[in-house]
């Protein structure tokens, strides 16, 4: 159950991160956390909405081990890049028109059956914040996990060389756009952490958006990934 309340150990072995740095994020008021009986608390579904609006802002060593899985294995973006579902010439004018433009793009790689839900999710997700999260980057995604439609976890992407209003946090235009559809929220967020880490290099998001077809983006991109630790 998502709102199930943790232990600090409980959250650390949840996210793969340290014990000793979960802590510290909560003396420092980083991560929403309560009291109880002396001992700290921690809401699993609060954690998840606050790691969705602030992991921009964590340092990398905070980041590191946020995108393994259960074994305690790397989420690796770069399997997860299928040409069906990318292009590099989106070319809608408004946030709802992408939203469309990327569902399609899943859609008919044939990895989600209903577009209707798939849509209606993730555009209820953006009315309560928008997912571009600055350096010209936007990661839309479902609030909750969409566990009748993705089995297994799929990625979008799309890229608008000009840029598109999709009402970043520093205003500026957003070039790139990574369509997140998973069976767990956990499984999210790891997918959405090693985009951050990967997206944090300037050089890398540049090339990103030059990338002229589906291959030279995923050797840029795994490139990056590949760099990391």
């Amino acid at each position: 159950m998502e709102d199930e309340v943790l232990t600090i150990k409980e959250v650390a072995d949840y996210l793969k991160m340290n014990e000793r740095t979960i802590y510290k994020l909560v003396q420092n008021g980083k991560i929403p956390a309560a009291k109880i009986a002396s001992q700290w608390r921690l809401k699993k579904d609060l954690i998840n909405e606050w790691l969705e609006y602030h992991m921009k802002s964590l340092e990398e060593e905070e980041l590191v081990g946020l995108d393994k899985d259960d074994q305690n294995k790397v989420v690796e973006v770069t399997p997860l890049l299928k040409e069906q579902s990318f292009t590099t010439k989106l070319h809608s004018g408004s946030k709802s028109q992408v939203l469309r433009e990327l569902v399609d793009l899943m859609v008919a790689s044939g990895e989600i059956t209903d577009a209707d839900e798939l849509f209606r999710a993730v555009v209820e997700r953006e009315r309560l914040c928008s997912t571009a999260v600055s350096d010209e980057i936007a990661i839309p995604h479902p609030r909750h996990a969409l566990k009748a439609i993705s089995k297994i976890p799929h990625l979008a992407v799309g890229v608008s060389k000009n840029g598109i209003d999709f009402e970043s946090e520093d205003d500026n235009p957003t070039k790139l756009f990574f369509l997140i559809c998973a069976p767990r929220e956990d499984t999210h967020l790891k997918i959405m952490a090693r985009l951050s880490r990967v997206l944090r290099d300037r050089k890398i998001r540049y090339d990103l958006t030059q990338a002229e077809d589906f291959e030279q983006f995923v050797q840029i991109f795994s490139e990056g990934e590949n760099k990391l630790a």
